[in-house]
């Protein structure tokens, strides 16, 4: 008889403890019509959604391989997608060369399959956003995301596709001499090098791939190697043997970058191994030494490695607040390749589209809200903008302008500047008679280039009276564009190098 009351009360037991929980657990996630939580208690119900505005169901930040790979996805479940382009569209595939490991593309430019990526995404039902994120609050949902014009989207889910920025040095000179020698971008600084003499510091793939790039216009090219072995795949050093103007200088480090007021001169080398310091000449010097993720916004709010990369559970890109998902360079610091991050775009928007139905957002349940859904601006007529290439034309614009004159200065290689381009001929609309917006194309005008001491794009070189009041030389997005040019033509005094 007491064997039979234990029994009885071991299965009363199993069902009080495991499976009652463990059925209400389910049932709250399966009628999520009627709200739940995530771990974090944020509360998803599409119940309370009715007042809100400016929704996006699946917003991205960050327009990549792993972002675009990712809308495209995401378009295709059937869900509408925001993309927020940041500060470099297309990621850092656009400061390569040439791709040859991309499946089915023997060889293709950086920009090409990037510009051929987006194609694709746009004939979906994607919407591209020109601005960067400035804030985002995970705290609750839907989450906030606050862009760089000041909107504020309300996100159902969102997937981060930030990437990662290059590492500088950390040594003497090098911020002084930013952009004035010292780039990381050689896809879109190499032709102010031609017949020079360039420095590559790093050892590894991108180092190796910037000096190719280089050695197409410097007279010499030295790579600059801490330890006593490269990196790079034996692939990549291979082709750098095959090129007399490539040098590689092993078991050496950058101390200090020196110069004149204008430009890059020497920099001090230090070769570890005959433990001696060189003032060793150099017109331009490129780092390529690893990179960091773009995290700094997710700090406190996601859970990061101590590496500063966001962490994913198991194999998915499921971070630690639920609905929220990273992809690409933001949280791999192992593989960093282009070809993984689309992979992991994908798995990206596979993740979002389970979370999205668990809550009860299906078809029915968007088609309810779609009024209530984020509808981008439409944008100014876009205006033509003259050109001008010699020194001549140069002296004629700025010395009869009654207006502020701003010199846009770009290569055709720039992602970045055919990024900013929309947003340089809204301004010349917006400001047209206030000030004069002119494009110069630094490849063919070399010479101007040079007379301004141009060596880095993109380059915003600003005059009044025919004199420089201003030069700013970073990217922009759209709303910052036309708040630099506003303020020369409201005729404020300004200056910004």
């Amino acid at each position: 008889m007491a064997k039979g009351i234990n029994y009885g009360l071991t299965v009363a037991f199993i069902l009080v403890v495991v499976f009652i929980p463990v059925f209400f657990y389910k049932k709250s996630f399966c009628c999520s019509a009627y709200g739940t939580g995530d771990k974090s208690g944020h509360s998803f119900s599409i119940h309370g959604m009715k007042d809100v505005r400016n929704i996006a169901p699946v917003l991205i930040i960050g327009s990549g391989p792993a972002g675009l790979t990712a809308a495209l996805y995401s378009a295709r479940l059937g869900f509408p997608t925001y993309i927020l382009d940041g500060a470099q569209p297309g990621g850092q595939l656009t400061t390569t060369s040439y791709i040859e490991n991309w499946p089915s593309r023997e060889k293709i430019l950086g920009t090409e399959l990037m510009d051929a990526m987006r194609k694709q995404v746009m004939s979906y039902d994607v919407t591209f956003l020109n601005e960067d994120a400035s804030s985002v609050d995970l705290t609750q949902w839907p989450y906030t995301v606050k862009t760089s014009d000041g909107t504020q989207i309300n996100a159902l889910s969102v997937i981060i596709c930030t990437g990662s920025k290059p590492i500088l040095l950390g040594v003497p000179g090098e911020t002084e001499f930013w952009s004035k020698g010292v780039s990381t971008c050689a896809v879109c600084d190499a032709a102010f090098y031609k017949d020079k003499h360039v420095i590559v510091v790093g050892g590894g793939d991108s180092a190796a791939e910037q000096a190719l790039q280089l050695a197409v216009y410097a007279k010499k090219v030295d790579l600059i190697v801490r330890k006593d072995a490269m990196r790079a795949s034996q692939a990549m050093q291979e082709e750098l043997k095959k090129l007399p103007r490539v040098s590689v200088l092993y078991n050496n480090q950058v101390k200090k970058v020196k110069g004149t007021s204008a430009h890059v001169t020497s920099v001090d080398l230090y070769d570890s191994k005959s433990d001696t310091m060189t003032d060793f000449p150099v017109d331009g010097v490129f780092l390529a030494i690893g990179s960091k993720p773009n995290t700094q916004m997710f700090t406190g709010q996601l859970r990061l490695n101590e590496g500063g990369y966001i962490e994913v559970q198991g194999h998915s890109q499921r971070t630690s607040v639920e609905g929220v998902a990273a992809a690409g360079d933001v949280e791999d610091a192992v593989y960093k390749q282009a070809i993984v991050a689309a992979g992991e775009g994908s798995k990206a928007a596979i993740d979002t589209q389970h979370f999205l139905q668990k809550v009860g957002l299906g078809p029915d349940a968007l088609d309810k809200v779609s009024s209530q859904f984020f509808i981008k601006k439409k944008p100014i007529m876009q205006v033509e903008i003259d050109s001008i290439s010699t020194i001549e034309e140069f002296e004629k614009e700025v010395a009869n302008s009654d207006v502020p004159v701003v010199l846009d200065f770009y290569t055709p290689s720039c992602a970045s500047c055919k990024y900013m381009l929309p947003f340089y001929q809204e301004a010349a609309q917006q400001l047209e008679g206030r000030v004069k917006l002119l494009k110069v194309n630094a490849e063919k005008a070399k010479d101007l280039a040079t007379k301004l001491v141009v060596v880095k794009v993109p380059a915003f070189l600003v005059y009044k009276g025919g004199k420089l009041v201003a030069r700013y030389q970073k990217v922009m997005n759209k709303s910052k564009m036309v708040e630099f040019i506003s303020q020369f033509a409201d005729d404020q005094t300004a200056t910004i190098d």
